[in-house]
């Protein structure tokens, strides 16, 4: 439960703000309310495909992250590999993990996880050959499968 008061910032004396203090306060009501829910329970918060983030995201997740950040609030991201993307995309105290095909035995494994136990091994090899042991693909192809829209022909494209 959140306590306080909404204030409308857009004037002070009746005198417009500039929009960078505006800017600034947008960004620290939304650290305040993150911060008010993780010191109640941990918070993640998520974002996929951080690549097609703009500059005033990265402005806000720079604010978030910089400095002594807040305690209980994990940030995960999920961005396509570039070189921004390996550099943490300029945001504080990142840690990049990439995230590449499984090893033959760990995507064998998940294909029989994903298909169940009494998959045809025909169909797993079509889905580790096709997806090339991303665990990404051979979900979408898995699932494919599993709806009755593909057979052990389903291409990645046509799963996609």
């Amino acid at each position: 439960v959140l306590r306080g008061s909404v204030e409308r910032p857009s004037a002070v004396n009746g005198s417009a703000l500039p929009a960078t203090v505006l800017r600034h306060r947008v960004f620290e009501a939304f650290r305040s309310l993150l911060a008010g829910l993780a010191s109640e329970r941990p918070v993640v918060l998520a974002i996929d495909d951080l690549q097609w983030a703009d500059g005033d995201s990265r402005a806000l997740l720079t604010h978030l992250l910089d400095g002594a950040g807040i305690p209980g609030l994990l940030f995960l991201a999920t961005a396509r590999t570039s070189a921004a993307a390996a550099q943490g995309f300029g945001l504080p105290g990142l840690q990049v993990l990439p995230v590449g095909e499984l090893p033959p035995d760990d995507a064998t494994a998940l294909a029989y996880a994903l298909l169940g136990r009494r998959a045809k091994e025909g169909a797993v090899r079509a889905l580790l050959s096709e997806s090339s042991g991303h665990p990404l693909f051979l979900d979408e192809l898995a699932r494919r499968l599993a709806d009755g829209r593909g057979d052990v022909g389903v291409r990645l494209e046509d799963a996609l």
